[in-house]
């Protein structure tokens, strides 16, 4: 059991036979889109006094909060893998938004048969590597600031300085001071102040799903939107555990603006509310489940 330093919430463990008991409620495993979670079936409940203190009871389920990200595909519609940005060359990575070039012509000889066809081009050649014409469309941060309307505010130094933002994200990103620094670098951005801040019992855990493209787009478009602004990230241990970061971040001051950008549910549920039909009888195993009491 451990307690947060400012007593918002116990979290505790126990077996799944123990939670049913403790919180009145029972334990399944749901078929969700393919994959089995397993959730609390009606709200739970605390008997004795201490109950009236309880804000709402989470962590009975293993959903968790999932990023909503949608990564470029080929063709085929297989996404493209994760790239470290400080890696590669430009080839594809950045972008810029001058997406249609001048008409051109050309002609297509084979099996007898010949087509000539003309139109505008689309995006750069994706093996072009110069700044200011890389592939393939896209938007710069020089565009979107331009878009809403920000240059004034930035003459007027409104522009983040003396600012702090917290980034609250699951697992993180492993590259991302280095991928955030080409980023700045490639599109004419100050230098990140960046600060990335693993808390007592938050530790960073590289193997989340779809978490180290998350990481990456919130920081650098934190950093491009308010570029002289200081960027803290704070990364929790798993993505059911990014209210214990929050609750870490504002406890400790680390910034004025917290930001999160998760999918899934942001609000407190469980798989059971999408999938009541789809219920499997739980094993009775004896698998240990976290639960976290949110105190009033």
């Amino acid at each position: 059991m451990s307690v947060a330093e400012n007593n918002a919430y116990v979290s505790v463990q126990g077996t799944v036979d123990a939670m049913q008991k403790a919180f009145h409620v029972q334990l399944d495993r749901y078929n969700l889109n393919g994959k089995i979670y397993r959730a609390n079936k009606g709200n739970p409940s605390v008997d004795n006094v201490c109950g009236a203190h309880i804000a709402v009871v989470t962590g009975l389920d293993d959903l968790g909060f999932q990023p909503a990200i949608a990564r470029p595909s080929d063709p085929d519609g297989k996404p493209f893998p994760f790239v470290p940005l400080s890696k590669v060359a430009p080839n594809g990575v950045f972008f810029e938004g001058h997406a249609f070039r001048p008409p051109e012509t050309h002609t297509f000889t084979g099996g007898g048969n010949t087509a000539t066809y003309t139109g505008n081009r689309y995006g750069a050649d994706i093996t072009n590597t110069a700044l200011g014409h890389l592939p393939p469309q896209g938007y710069s941060p020089d565009e979107v600031q331009t878009a809403y309307n920000l240059k004034p505010l930035y003459a007027g130094g409104l522009n983040g300085a003396g600012q702090s933002i917290v980034i609250v994200d699951a697992f993180g990103s492993p590259t991302i001071a280095q991928d955030a620094a080409v980023f700045s670098q490639i599109y004419g951005l100050p230098p990140i102040n960046l600060q990335i801040v693993k808390a007592p019992g938050i530790s960073h855990n590289p193997h989340g799903a779809g978490w180290d493209t998350e990481t990456t787009l919130d920081v650098e478009w934190a950093h491009a939107i308010a570029p002289r602004a200081k960027i803290v990230l704070v990364l929790a241990t798993n993505h059911a555990s990014l209210d214990e970061a929050i609750n870490y971040a504002v406890i400790h001051r680390l910034g004025n603006t917290i930001s999160n950008s998760w999918s899934t549910l942001e609000g407190f549920g469980n798989p059971a509310q999408f999938e009541r039909d789809n219920r499997i009888p739980s094993d009775g195993s004896g698998a240990r489940r976290g639960c976290e009491l949110l105190q009033r």
